[in-house]
């Protein structure tokens, strides 16, 4: 399967109509106890993963619609096809959003920032793709890889001040979004905050939202979702463009940069379906648009490191395990991260109540939500709530959101034959509420 370029008009018109309304999406959700499915991101390239490959366990799948879904991998987005389906295709904004543009301060420095008209939807991008910490990110990212590869891993001198490196240039990237989106006024709107690490599809939010909609029967008619993220790409922003306005959504999406391409995935035949198994499938790649920008600013020899590494952002959650007690004065939101199971850094007793907290529309705090996505979602938890205690007595930043975080992956389901891509969620019902099925 060969890396394709989008049509971004025709691959719009695919989105539309009822493919992406909430009660499809859910409609095809399979809810069991113990559901055990496969992790794309898991597979070994060289293992049948119907024989050998890992499964994770979990009680909610909610598959991506087929005719979206398969269009994803391999996935190649021009940026001023992109733009022109925002309305804004001229040449000052392709620039800014495929080079190296630096936000400084307000929107009217972002490199994109648009509130479209009839739909109840803003685009806020604050840097260009090849921005200078996008590519120390890409650098960093494929040196944890490479070591990961050779065994080495967390407790590993060089290893952890890669990530050290890695999760301080991921928040310089981060912070401002969650700043702005704290210090922002809604007149009265309640939020639901979605904080990301990253956005490949969107199906992930597609679910979650899905999910709070019909299983807790949250009503987005008052509500304005934040989607805040460090590195989305085109394709993703585009279905959660379409999804927001197939179901009537009042969003914004601020996101750090922008990324145009998806991997393609490897192929794995397996003994339980005719169809290839694209495992590593839709990881956030570089397309040669921005290679080629890389190139005349920085030379071929920083383009073609990054054409060879290929990943924009690599494993997040892999590279957002947290440090251990050693690094607080160097990452001072690691200190925070005391309370989750995600790494080294030292807990506190009673951490596991993280994966405790019950979300109740009728909590006095439950006007404002912040959504996070496990593993990545402690990283963010961690800057978020570094921030909310940096501000404690500045009466201008919002505070005291109720939080929710969510273990989410993308997997396959081999059930009965048939390969589909999908969001598996664990322990999602009794999180959100709504009893044991549908």
């Amino acid at each position: 399967m060969e890396n394709r370029t989008i049509n971004c008009q025709e691959f719009g018109e695919t989105l539309k109509g009822e493919v992406l309304k909430i009660d499809t999406i859910y409609k095809a959700a399979k809810f069991k106890n113990d559901l055990s499915l496969f992790n794309i991101h898991d597979i070994p390239y060289e293992q049948d993963p119907v024989n050998d490959g890992k499964k994770r366990e979990g009680q909610v799948l909610i598959p991506f619609p087929d005719i979206i879904a398969r269009q994803l991998p391999g996935s190649v987005v021009k940026a001023d096809d992109f733009l022109a389906t925002l309305g804004e295709n001229n040449k000052e904004n392709i620039n800014k959003l495929i080079g190296d543009h630096t936000v400084r301060s307000d929107e009217s420095t972002f490199a994109f920032h648009k509130k479209f008209k009839n739909e109840n939807f803003t685009l806020s991008v604050l840097n260009g793709a090849t921005n200078d910490s996008a590519i120390e990110i890409s650098d960093l990212a494929q040196q944890l890889f490479t070591l990961k590869q050779q065994g080495k891993a967390e407790g590993d001198k060089n290893y952890d001040n890669l990530r050290l490196q890695y999760q301080l240039k991921v928040a310089e990237i981060i912070t401002p979004i969650f700043e702005r989106s704290r210090y922002k006024e809604f007149n009265g709107d309640k939020v639901l905050e979605i904080n990301e690490d990253c956005i490949a599809t969107g199906d992930s939010l597609v679910g979650v939202l899905t999910m709070l909609n019909k299983l807790k029967g949250m009503d987005f008619s008052d509500r304005l979702i934040k989607v805040n993220v460090a590195v989305a790409t085109a394709q993703g922003v585009m279905i959660l463009r379409e999804f927001a306005k197939a179901n009537n959504l009042n969003m914004e999406i601020t996101a750090g940069y922008l990324a145009f391409g998806l991997s393609k995935g490897i192929k794995i035949d397996t003994q339980e379906t005719k169809e290839d198994v694209l495992a590593h499938s839709n990881y956030i790649t570089y397309t040669d648009e921005l290679l080629d920008t890389v190139e005349k600013r920085k030379g071929s020899a920083v383009a073609n490191r990054l054409r060879n590494q290929e990943y924009v952002v690599g494993d997040m959650g892999n590279n957002f395990i947290s440090l251990d007690n050693s690094f607080d004065d160097k990452l001072p939101f690691n200190m925070f991260r005391k309370k989750d199971p995600h790494g080294p850094r030292q807990k506190t007793q009673g951490y596991e109540d993280l994966y405790q907290i019950y979300l109740d529309l009728n909590d006095p705090y439950s006007d404002n939500i912040s959504i996070y996505l496990a593993n990545g979602g402690f990283f963010t938890r961690a800057i978020m709530e570094y921030l909310e205690e940096k501000n404690i007595n500045n009466d201008n930043m919002r505070k005291n959101y109720f939080p929710l975080i969510l273990r989410a992956s993308r997997t396959l389901d081999l059930e009965y034959g048939q390969l589909t891509f999908g969001v598996f969620f664990k322990r999602l019902i009794q999180l959100i509420g709504g009893g044991d099925d549908k």
